[in-house]
């Protein structure tokens, strides 16, 4: 605890601070000041509990000092001193909240005594300020336990017994009624629009909250909201038998935090409801929640309810996609997608489609897709394995729009590598200029194959198509030639520069060697060096 000492007449202040037994009275150290000024300095850059001023000073009283400290927001006990007893200066103090206020020449066991008085004021606005403390922790954190204990109820965490979820209940004093019945809403967060950078993860869970809570639940002053993940929350409603509400008025306020939260918030909902259950049937109805959920793939914002939804056992009748993938052949990738979005969008608006429907979508576009690239020659788990495909991939199952953006990615691939193919310069282009760049590693058919995303015997043949040569003939050529010029720049030996060009068996680069120039390597060294 430390005081400051505040007052012009600087032989006073020295006076106080000698005369007090400060360690007594609880106090650690004794700041000095003899201007409002220097004691702003030392209140902004010390920690002070107490402040000792006297009133009437220049350039700035102790009145005004009091007036700053307020506004700095500082906690101290404020006590006055000043040699007038006057009723205007103590109306003042008082009003500006002083704690004491003494007459100079202020008697030393006078000054002592409200001293004590202060350091027993400090102690007590510590306690206080700890308790607050506490209990707004408590609260925060009791927020937190009553989360998590509903949270493992709707996972099924705890075991689904009446009984059992009492008991824990009551051990982590969680408020629980036995006799109430929950109601759950089962929230989703659909999709984010460009607002949400703007929000950040904290504050839209905040906002989304506070939204959910005054909308679904306006009679309820903490209702308890539980995360299952970041795009899913489940609203319970806790009610005694006697004030059940009927399951249109909470389907009507679903349809309100739809509309308003895509209006207040950087995104669009879906609420998922069924009926009030026990306690200890809420994991089983959460789940048949989530499955209605799962099952809804048209992203638009939208009330279900259980049994009362037509997006389930939709058969599914496959488009004709023969032409489509012609198109990708073409290069017509817009064709392509517009044909796609138009079948999609007719399931939608004749709610002709869900999670099953979509699936069966997938498996064929893909099968056609994988004929498509085989005809080409094309190797798909080649072009298809970047982070993004495969994240598009897991999500493409979860609503028509990422269908549409997941075909969108796969669509773009493959005919942007297709109709590369059909132009075999580029690729030839690509597998020569492999060759040059690897003479002296183990080049084979298949490295070359993978290194441009085709099956080997495909490329061979647009290789052979487009060169006249077969791929091992061109390689050997390479490497003779590469051997060649190291025959006539350098002094290396024969085998190093065998090694350098590509063949680890002397006898075999000879031969070929021969075979392509008419020459050993020896005699084609000494015909140049002649």
């Amino acid at each position: 605890m430390n005081i400051l000492i505040v007052d012009d007449d600087i032989f006073f202040v020295e006076d106080v601070k000698r005369s007090m037994d400060w360690a007594a009275l609880g106090i650690q150290q004794v700041f000095t000041a003899h201007s409002m000024r220097q004691a702003q300095q030392i209140l902004l850059n010390q920690s002070i509990q107490i402040l000792l001023s006297d009133i009437e000073m220049p350039k700035g009283s102790g009145l005004d000092l009091l007036i700053w400290v307020r506004e700095q927001n500082l906690q101290t006990v404020n006590i006055f001193l000043t040699g007038h007893a006057s009723f205007m200066y103590a109306n003042q103090a008082i009003k500006l909240g002083g704690f004491d206020y003494i007459l100079k020449p202020a008697p030393y066991q006078e000054l002592e005594d409200v001293l004590k008085k202060a350091v027993q004021k400090v102690n007590i606005q510590r306690v206080y300020t700890e308790y607050t403390q506490q209990a707004q922790y408590w609260t925060e954190n009791r927020t937190h336990i009553a989360g998590q204990f509903w949270r493992e109820i709707l996972r099924g965490d705890l075991p689904p017994v009446d009984l059992k979820i009492a008991a824990e209940a009551a051990y982590r004093h969680v408020a629980y009624s036995a006799e109430n019945l929950c109601f759950p809403i089962l929230v989703s967060i659909n999709e984010m629009n460009q607002r949400a950078d703007e929000w950040g993860r904290s504050l839209f869970d905040y906002a989304f909250k506070n939204i959910a809570s005054e909308i679904l639940l306006p009679e309820q002053e903490a209702p308890v909201i539980v995360a299952l993940d970041k795009n899913l929350f489940v609203v319970l409603d806790l009610c005694s038998p006697a004030n059940l509400r009927p399951v249109q008025v909470i389907a009507e306020r679903c349809r309100t935090l739809v509309t308003y939260g895509g209006t207040y918030l950087p995104c669009t909902l879906s609420c998922y409801i069924d009926r009030y259950v026990a306690p200890e049937k809420l994991c089983k109805v959460t789940e048949q929640l989530l499955k209605l959920k799962n099952n809804n793939v048209v992203n638009d914002s939208r009330v279900l309810v259980m049994g009362q939804s037509s997006v389930s056992g939709i058969p599914y009748s496959p488009p004709a996609m023969e032409e489509w993938f012609t198109w990708i052949l073409e290069n017509r990738k817009d064709q392509v997608l517009e044909a796609v979005g138009h079948y999609l969008n007719h399931l939608v608006s004749s709610n002709q489609v869900d999670a099953y429907v979509l699936r069966q979508f997938h498996h064929d576009f893909m099968q056609g897709m994988y004929v498509v690239l085989n005809q080409k020659g094309i190797l798909a788990h080649s072009i298809f394995t970047d982070s993004e495909w495969a994240e598009l991939q897991d999500e493409s199952f979860s609503s028509v729009t990422a269908m549409e953006k997941w075909i969108g990615l796969i669509v773009g691939k493959a005919a942007d590598y297709a109709y590369s193919v059909e132009k075999t310069s580029s690729v030839v282009d690509r597998v020569k200029q492999y060759i040059r760049q690897n003479l002296n590693e183990e080049i084979n058919r298949s490295a070359l194959a993978a290194h441009v995303y085709l099956n080997p015997e495909y490329l061979s043949h647009i290789f052979k198509k487009k060169t006249g040569i077969s791929l091992s003939d061109y390689i050997n050529g390479e490497r003779i030639r590469e051997a060649q010029r190291l025959l006539v720049t350098s002094d290396a030996p024969i085998r190093d520069i065998a090694l350098q060009a590509g063949y680890g068996n002397l006898a075999y680069f000879s031969k070929i060697f021969k075979k392509i120039t008419g020459k050993t390597p020896v005699e084609y060294r000494g015909s140049v060096q002649c």
